[in-house]
């Protein structure tokens, strides 16, 4: 399995642009029970100039300590881990890619448009990346997928073996780890855990405090299961530049006398880059590591179109990720699909382990902070882990199982209410690897009777939330670019933005204070709990990129900001969706009327009350449009926001605008 990455990497009722799932219980201001879901992909714009990227090649099914040493052969080259993050470089204005005329050479490859000396190396079609083909099983036609070969022997000997954690925060269903246990009870040794903290990142990627903090307790519930079922330490280590992680990683494995490093697969360029320098590194150093495909139901590069090119629109990609689940049957569970198998039960530590690695289970060196200080959660939110969003795996099924048994029949129905506690609650979760995609979807399949196409409705559309989540990251995998502040419609980057000079319009749209309530009760909503309606998220989205008119990165980045369940893939689909900019987007003639779909989805005003105290005692239909329904006396007592634009003509400059752009 060869992996080649160009690093640097519906219908009204339309796709669920924003998580899969972002749907939860809208909880009232107290607090209450359940609630959340999942956003959009995830994105990072960025303050720094992009560093050179290169292209790298890297096997990740042959052991490493039988890969090529970089002077013996190009197959593995050595890649730079600059302070800068590729992910996080700005996106070129339109004006500046008017006057490059290499920009466009990388419209179909994703890759990015900046340091000139990479641009030809990366800059060509690249609709199979080798990526694609190596992470799978190569796929010969559509829907027929080949043997793979046999990867050749790992001659490493196993002395102990190191279990990285990363967005897998769970024991059960985890691919690496069990697989990391197999290998040391092989021969007798240990598995020690890893897990690294390291501050430049999270403020790089714009991680919201929340999230930190909702993983860092999670961690602690993780560190316990492992310890009492396992017998496994788990060390956390800080890591203030990212740069720096490589050669740590490397000194705790000498340290611990480890042979061989295991971790589950992340596919965003920053990581990606990473991930090859602990390769390159640990191979210098005679050292294995085992990298293992476990964040998607469907790995990335198994499925493509008849044309054996990426899928760009979700309908065909969804009718194809069936097919390849449907066909794969289970050889050890009858009626089972293979793609859904539990992954092997991990096995525990031989009894020396806690006096042979006592400094690990008990050295503070090694604990896990209570918090960050450079990432200080608001004093509101500090309860919100605890009474909204309980770590650990417990939780995280107890939650499934409820939806299952007690929304999952009326999901279809619900799912689009904000006021309505209708959606799983599972998108925290699922963001951090507390549960896997493959247990819900297993559970679902099985609440319906072991079908994934027909039969419940609600289930049926739950399977395909599941979908949209494998769809967005198998497009970030075969186009790196949408990981860089790049529209994956290249063209679209041609729109003029709008200006705000002083940020005005930016800030009453970030305070919840734009005068249109199902926009502004959204946005509160986020700011007090990190989540938001998956509707009301379409809704806001779609107002900052069409009716203000401002770069959708500007809000791609605010929600991974306050976002719990903020996941790359997920957050920057979403947002390219919503701006029409994105893979199978909304077109871009496509305008929501806030006050309409207000009036459409939260009838009884009951969701926009909630969030709005200025609104409260005011009825429907005037609580969808209060400036426009009240007469002006009786509006201005109410002390909330005139709108900032109106929206009919706002339409008409969004539609000039983009008209203008794509006319080029």
């Amino acid at each position: 399995m060869t992996v080649t990455r160009c690093l640097s990497p519906i219908l009204f009722a339309w796709p669920r642009p924003f998580p899969p799932e972002s749907c939860v219980h809208s909880l009232a201001p107290k607090l209450s029970v359940n609630l959340f879901h999942t956003m959009p992909p995830k994105k990072r714009p960025a303050t720094k100039a992009q560093p050179a990227l290169h292209q790298t090649t890297i096997d990740l099914t042959t052991p490493t300590s039988k890969r090529p040493r970089k002077n013996d052969t190009a197959d593995v080259i050595v890649l730079d881990q600059p302070d800068t993050d590729a992910e996080s470089s700005p996106p070129p204005t339109a004006k500046r890619l008017r006057k490059n005329p290499d920009s466009s050479s990388s419209s179909s490859s994703g890759a990015p448009s900046s340091s000139a000396p990479n641009r030809k190396s990366i800059g060509k079609s690249h609709p199979i990346p080798t990526a694609a083909a190596a992470t799978a099983s190569a796929t010969t036609t559509a829907g027929t997928t080949a043997t793979p070969a046999t990867p050749p022997e790992d001659t490493t000997p196993v002395q102990n073996v190191l279990m990285w954690f990363r967005t897998d925060l769970r024991m059960d269903d985890n691919r690496a780890l069990s697989a990391a246990t197999a290998l040391a009870r092989t021969v007798g040794k240990s598995v020690l855990a890893v897990y690294v903290i390291s501050p430049q990142d999270h403020r790089m990627h714009d991680d919201a405090p929340i999230k930190v903090q909702f993983r860092l307790r999670n961690l602690e519930m993780l560190r316990e299961k492992l310890d009492k079922e396992l017998n496994v330490p788990l060390a956390v280590l800080t890591v203030e530049r990212r740069k720096e992680i490589p050669m740590r990683l490397l000194e705790f494995a000498k340290n611990w006398e480890v042979s061989h490093l295991f971790w589950n697969v992340e596919y965003e360029v920053d990581e990606s880059r990473r991930d090859a320098s602990i390769t390159e590194l640990f191979t210098h150093h005679r050292l294995s590591t085992r990298p293992h495909h476990d964040q998607c139901i469907v790995q990335p590069g198994h499925i493509l179109t008849k044309g054996l090119t990426p899928y760009t629109v979700f309908t065909p990609f969804k009718a194809s990720w069936l097919n390849h689940l449907e066909t794969q049957k289970s050889p050890t569970t009858p009626g089972s699909l293979a793609l859904l198998d539990q992954a092997p039960t991990p096995t525990s530590n031989p009894s020396t382990a806690r006096n042979a690695h006592a400094s690990l289970f008990t050295d503070p060196a090694f604990a896990i902070p209570a918090s960050l200080p450079s990432l200080p959660l608001p004093a509101h939110q500090k309860n919100l882990i605890q009474t909204l969003y309980p770590p650990g795996e417990p939780a995280a099924h107890a939650r499934l199982t409820a939806f299952l048994t007690t929304k999952i029949a009326s999901y279809h129905l619900a799912r689009d209410q904000p006021a309505k506690d209708g959606c799983s609650a599972l998108s925290p979760y699922l963001a951090a690897g507390v549960i896997s995609a493959r247990q819900c979807l297993r559970a679902a399949r099985r609440a319906n009777g072991g079908k994934l196409r027909t039969g419940k409705e609600g289930v049926v559309g739950w399977v395909s939330e599941l979908a949209w989540r494998d769809f967005y990251r198998h497009v970030l995998f075969h186009f790196p670019r949408v990981c860089m502040g790049r529209a994956f419609k290249q063209e679209t980057e041609k729109v003029e933005w709008a200006e705000d000079p002083r940020g005005v319009k930016f800030k009453a749209w970030c305070e919840g204070k734009t005068g249109f309530p199902i926009v502004d009760a959204g946005m509160r909503q986020m700011k007090e709990i990190g989540w938001m309606h998956n509707r009301v998220r379409m809704c806001a989205a779609m107002f900052l990129s069409k009716d203000l008119l401002l770069d959708w990165r500007m809000g791609e980045k605010f929600f991974m900001q306050h976002l719990i369940d903020g996941d790359f893939a997920s957050n920057n689909g979403g947002w390219q969706w919503a701006a029409s900019t994105g893979t199978d987007a909304q077109p871009y003639f496509r305008v929501f009327n806030p006050h309409l779909q207000s009036e459409r989805f939260d009838s009884e005003g009951e969701y926009v009350r909630r969030w709005i105290p200025e609104l409260k005692e005011v009825r429907v239909p005037a609580v969808h449009d209060p400036s426009g329904a009240l007469v002006k006396e009786e509006f201005e007592k109410l002390g909330y926001a005139y709108p900032i634009v109106d929206h009919k003509q706002a339409r008409e400059r969004a539609l000039a605008a983009y008209k203008k752009a794509l006319a080029k």
